[in-house]
């Protein structure tokens, strides 16, 4: 189900502004309509129950493309017969062209490989920020990316996605809008220079993406007062390669040469919501379990620069976040205690992140 309500709409209309912050200004121009907006999507939501249920890990970086926005995409970028790679796009596998028994398509996301549907792509759980590019040369007919909006991943994985992608292929991906930081439009003109500048024949769909609200970011807004409406929108970039023809690989299987697994994370399920623990400590028994990191343990936005996500390894899919100089010996705790409520408190855990 699409939302089509006013809110909905004006808040995409924002180009990634935080709908915190546009809300306020709808107010100090029209509270009336604004309030009639906030109703109506309260009442529509109700009839959403798959924002209600999924849950999504901060993490992973776990941002779904909507269901409209899904079908658009494999209409636009690829038929039956083309090889395609995704890159940080899990969402898109049930809609790829069919494999044969050769030749495959192939995902490259640091999800559980569990959930993948392995007809459709071949997984490799890996982190894309720590490839080279050099390990698929000149394989694939399409290569689709959603890195996280920020300069650095853009340039690091369309490096990666232009490397696999043969001449006349396409490499396509959301292009973050022009509200989502003070330095979006500067960065937006930098990305494209960059295609551009790879020889590639570019061409932008105004409004091309729409994204699902991930569970962390809609228990920012509920806590905020704010019905979770899906608010993101995106350009999308179709960029057509135009280097020289080299070599397509047939056998995707092989092992994946210059690039290293994630950092390892423990994920569990607690009073159904998803708990990552990161381990990126030194297993010790100094340091406290569990500690609440600077901008207090609730998120405030799903932002990776906010306050104090940078020090935290512990995230909850409601969007708490936290610090364990201890994780291995915390996710046995959690894994142990089985998510009763009691337990968990006493672990460090405040209780209102576990209702």
């Amino acid at each position: 189900m699409e939302h089509s309500n006013g809110l909905a709409e004006a808040l995409q209309c924002c180009e990634g502004l935080f709908p915190a912050i546009a809300l306020d200004e709808f107010f100090k121009l029209n509270k009336e309509v604004t309030d009639l907006w906030i109703k109506q999507a309260n009442e529509d939501l109700l009839l959403d129950r798959l924002t209600h249920s999924q849950q999504d890990s901060f993490a992973l970086s776990m941002w779904r493309f909507s269901k409209t926005s899904r079908k658009t995409l494999s209409k636009i970028l690829w038929e039956e017969g083309l090889r395609v790679c995704l890159l940080g796009v899990p969402t898109l596998v049930d809609y790829l062209p069919s494999s044969s028994n050769r030749v495959k398509n192939l995902l490259i996301d640091i999800s559980d490989s569990s959930t993948v549907n392995q007809r459709k792509a071949f997984h490799l759980p890996y982190d894309i920020n720590l490839l080279d590019g050099s390990e698929f040369p000149d394989s694939f007919d399409v290569c689709v990316l959603d890195p996280p909006w920020y300069l650095q991943n853009y340039k690091k994985w369309i490096d990666v996605a232009s490397s696999y992608c043969r001449k006349g292929g396409i490499v396509a991906f959301p292009l973050l809008g022009r509200m989502t930081r003070p330095t979006a439009s500067v960065e937006r003109d930098e990305i494209l220079a960059d295609c551009e500048a790879r020889g590639f024949q570019v061409t932008v769909h105004a409004n091309g993406v729409l994204y699902d609200v991930p569970s962390f970011e809609r228990s920012i807004f509920l806590r905020d007062g704010m019905p979770p409406v899906r608010w993101k929108r995106a350009d999308l970039v179709v960029a057509r390669s135009q280097k020289k023809i080299a070599a397509i690989w047939d056998g995707v299987g092989r092992r994946v040469m210059n690039a290293r697994p994630i950092k390892p994370i423990k994920q569990l399920v607690v009073r159904e919501h998803l708990v990552d623990v990161v381990l990126d400590r030194h297993q010790g028994v100094e340091g406290e379990l569990l500690r609440i990191p600077r901008g207090g343990y609730w998120m405030k936005t799903p932002s990776r620069s906010e306050e104090g996500v940078g020090d935290c390894n512990v995230f909850v899919s409601n969007g708490a976040r936290f610090i364990s100089d201890r994780p291995m010996e915390l996710a046995s705790l959690l894994r142990e205690l089985r998510g009763t409520k009691g337990k968990l408190t006493a672990l460090g855990f405040p209780s209102d992140v576990f209702v």
